[in-house]
C-alpha cells in the first residue's frame, strides 16, 4: 500500500485541528463558562460580566470553525427536493454552478472582510478587553476554508465531467 506524502499528512491534521479541535475545545470552555455564570448568578447571588461575553466569543469561535468541517463532511442544510430528482449528470451541473458562486463571492469578499476585520484592532471588548480583531479572526480563516473546500470541490466535479462527458 502506498503511503500518503508527508505535506498531505500535515495538512490533514492541521485541518483536524482546526475544524475539529478547536470546535470542541471551545464549546467545551463556553460550557464551562456557562455553568460559572449560573453558579455566580443564582447560588452566590454575585452575577459576572465577563462569562457572558466569554461566551458569545467562544460560540462565535465554535460555529466558524466547525463550519469547516460541515463543508468537509457535506453535512450542511441542503434543499434535495430538486436536487435528489436530478440526473446524475445534471447534479454535478450543479454542484459546479453551486461550488462557482460560492467559491466567487468568497473569493470577492475576502479582501474586504480581512481589512474591515483588522480594522476593529484598535477596539476591545468591554469586560475582558479583547481586540475585535481576535474575536472575529476566525472569519478570516472560515473564509479560507469555504475557498479552499469549494476549489477543491469544484476541481473534482469539472474534472468528473471532463472524464466522463457531461452525460456520463
Amino acid at each position: 500500500m502506498k503511503e500518503k506524502p508527508v505535506i498531505s499528512r500535515v495538512l490533514k491534521k492541521l485541518l483536524d485541528f482546526v475544524e475539529i479541535w478547536i470546535p470542541v475545545v471551545t464549546f467545551a470552555l463556553m460550557f464551562l463558562v456557562f455553568v460559572v455564570a449560573i453558579f455566580f448568578r443564582y447560588v452566590l447571588n454575585h452575577p459576572l460580566t465577563w462569562p457572558y461575553e466569554l461566551s458569545i466569543i467562544l460560540f462565535i469561535w465554535t460555529i466558524l470553525f466547525g463550519a469547516g468541517y460541515a463543508k468537509r463532511e457535506d453535512s450542511h442544510v441542503v434543499f434535495s427536493v430538486v436536487y435528489d430528482r436530478m440526473s446524475p449528470s445534471m447534479q454535478r451541473i450543479s454542484r459546479i454552478v453551486a461550488e462557482s458562486i460560492v467559491l466567487l463571492a468568497f473569493i470577492i469578499g475576502f479582501q474586504a472582510s480581512t481589512s474591515y476585520i483588522l480594522f476593529w484592532k484598535t477596539l476591545k471588548t468591554p469586560a475582558l478587553r479583547i481586540s475585535f480583531d481576535i474575536v472575529f479572526f476566525p472569519y478570516i480563516v472560515f473564509m479560507l476554508l469555504m475557498i479552499g473546500r469549494s476549489a477543491y470541490n469544484l476541481f473534482f466535479d469539472i474534472r468528473l465531467i471532463l472524464r466522463k462527458g457531461v452525460r456520463g
